[in-house]
C-alpha cells in the first residue's frame, strides 16, 4: 500500500499534495529498509521538490544516506532528487547540497568509469553498459559544476572528473542510440566546464561525428546542432 501510494504521488502529485505530504515521504525515507520503497520514496521526494520548492529542506537531511547506496535503482532516484534540489532550492540550500555531494563526487565518477569496463547483461543496452545511469550521473555533474559558479565553491577533483569525461568521450560508441545518448549527454556537461580548451574541442570533434556521420538519424543531426547553437550563445 505504501508503495502504491508513493508511485500515485510521484504520477499524479500536484502542488498541494506535494506540500501536504513533503514530511510523510521524508519519515518514510527514513524509516524504510525495503529497496523497493526506498526506490518509490526517493522518486516521489524527487517529484515534491520539482512542484513544491518550499519542502527543499525536508530532504536535504535525507539524501546523503540515499547518495551512499549502492543499489541501482535508488543510486538513480538519489541522483535525480540530487538535480532537483540543486535547481529548485534558494542560493542557500543549493549552497548545503552542493557542499554535501562534493564528498561524493569523486564516488561517482568511480562508478562512471566503472561502467565503460564492466559488463552486465542485466543493464546492458545495445552494447552500452546501463546508459540510464550514465546520464544521469552525467546529468548531475553538470548540474553541479552551474550551481559551482553560481556560488563560487570550487570542484576539488577537477582533473579526475576530466579525465572522466574524456574516458567517456573516447570509450563510447556512436553507432546506437544508447552511446548516442551517453556521448550527447558528456558534450554537454564538458560544455558547461570552464575554461579547458583541449575538452572542449573533444566535445566538438563528437557534435561533428553527429552531423556529418548520422546521414540517416535526422534525430542525432538536430539534438548536435541544438547543443552546438547554446554553445555558441554561451560563448558571445
Amino acid at each position: 500500500m505504501v508503495a502504491l501510494v508513493l508511485s500515485s504521488l510521484s504520477e499524479v502529485g500536484n502542488d498541494d499534495m506535494c506540500r501536504e505530504l513533503a514530511g510523510e515521504v521524508a519519515k518514510v525515507m527514513s524509516n524504510t529498509t525495503s529497496l523497493y520503497i526506498k526506490k518509490k520514496a526517493v522518486l516521489a521526494g524527487t517529484k515534491i521538490v520539482s512542484q513544491s520548492s518550499e519542502s527543499c529542506q525536508a530532504f536535504i537531511e535525507k539524501l546523503e544516506c540515499f547518495l551512499e547506496d549502492k543499489n541501482p535503482s535508488v543510486m538513480q532516484g538519489s541522483i535525480q532528487l540530487c538535480i532537483a534540489l540543486l535547481k529548485q532550492g534558494d542560493r542557500e540550500e543549493r549552497t548545503q547540497v552542493l557542499t554535501g555531494f562534493l564528498r561524493y563526487l569523486p564516488q561517482f565518477l568511480r562508478i562512471l568509469r566503472g561502467l565503460l569496463t564492466q559488463y552486465s547483461s542485466e543493464f546492458d543496452i545495445q552494447g552500452v553498459s546501463d546508459p540510464f545511469l550514465q546520464c544521469g550521473i552525467l546529468q548531475l555533474i553538470r548540474q553541479v559544476v552551474i550551481v559551482s559558479e553560481e556560488v563560487n565553491i570550487p570542484i576539488p577533483c577537477m582533473e579526475e572528473l576530466t579525465e572522466a569525461l574524456t574516458q567517456v568521450m573516447t570509450n563510447t560508441t556512436n553507432n546506437k542510440n544508447s552511446g548516442n545518448c551517453v556521448l550527447y549527454e558528456n558534450v554537454k556537461t564538458i560544455m558547461s566546464l570552464p575554461g579547458n580548451p583541449s575538452l572542449k574541442q573533444l566535445g566538438y570533434a563528437t557534435l561533428n561525428k553527429f552531423m556529418v556521420k548520422s546521414s540517416e538519424n535526422n534525430n542525432s543531426k538536430f539534438a548536435a546542432l541544438n547543443l552546438l547553437k547554446s554553445v555558441i550563445e554561451q560563448d558571445q
